[in-house]
């Protein structure tokens, strides 16, 4: 597994109100969760969930990333916190 993070900068979502999003990968690159927050660190978007407009999907669903060269941003620890603290 890898665990990403993704400031506004490194991704297209200038349009919304997500400035980072976090991401948990599988080895092929495929995520399989997310959370994103607002620039007032508010949660705007998390995959999978039922609490969330677009928690159905995933932001990176259908794009997986090249795993080549790819290391991990955060650890499991790390994600498990930033998950588990904005449930």
């Amino acid at each position: 597994m890898y665990y990403i993070k993704q400031p506004q900068d490194d991704i297209n979502f200038k349009s919304t109100s997500i400035t980072v999003i976090y991401l948990e990968l599988d080895v092929k690159g495929n995520s399989v969760r997310e959370v994103a927050f607002n620039a007032q660190n508010n949660v705007v978007h998390r995959f999978p969930s039922n609490h969330y407009k677009e928690g159905t999907y995933g932001l990176f669903e259908f794009s997986p990333y090249s795993i080549d060269n790819l290391t991990s941003d955060l650890s499991k620890a790390e994600f498990e916190e930033i998950w588990n603290a904005n449930l």
